[in-house]
């Protein structure tokens, strides 16, 4: 703390910056996300921010990440790499699949889903066979072995192979420590 630095009134020359933003508009502030209410609240996911989802166990977090990263790399045409601590890739690809194509999981896991005439339409007509291509930048690594250092090299080895220097991409990091 310096005692030279004070609170200031927080909205001191607010309406001078934002005419003057007004006169010198930029395109984007950060990434759109799907949820048109986080982005007229946030500005979208920015560039150098954290961003932490917590929730209470099984409510969704893992999903809702998937989900959001998927959609965003055919929003923004960008590479999105999902370090999960929990689930492999198997599981994250069928509980996004069973989303995506209204498909229930246990169907799709266990091949029942040629039971049901609705769901044969949907995993046949492109629900569930158009993924790999809609979503083909969308990556996925176990990481829950890894130390933050070997996950810090991971995520700069991706970016530096499939992304490519300074170009944009997401990086989800799905991280669960339970602590007593």
């Amino acid at each position: 703390f310096d005692q030279e630095e004070e609170p200031k009134p927080l909205f001191e020359g607010f309406y001078d910056e934002v005419e003057e933003r007004g006169n010198n508009p930029f395109e984007e502030v950060g990434l759109a996300t799907p949820y048109p209410e986080f982005n007229r609240l946030y500005g979208g996911l920015r560039n150098k921010n954290l961003y932490i989802v917590a929730a209470r166990a099984k409510a969704g977090k893992s999903t809702f990440l998937a989900e959001m990263g998927c959609e965003m790399s055919v929003m923004h045409d960008i590479p999105v790499l999902i370090l999960d601590t929990e689930m492999s890739r198997d599981e994250v690809k069928y509980r996004s699949g069973a989303a995506k194509s209204e498909v229930p999981l246990w169907y799709l896991k266990t091949g029942n889903w040629r039971k049901n005439n609705d769901y044969v339409n949907k995993v046949r007509s492109g629900a569930a066979k158009g993924l790999a291509g809609k979503y083909k930048k969308v990556y996925h690594m176990a990481v829950g072995n890894k130390s933050i250092e070997e996950v810090a090299s991971i995520c700069r080895r991706w970016y530096l192979r499939i992304v490519g220097r300074g170009n944009k991409c997401l990086i989800i990091y799905d991280y669960v420590k339970m602590v007593g």
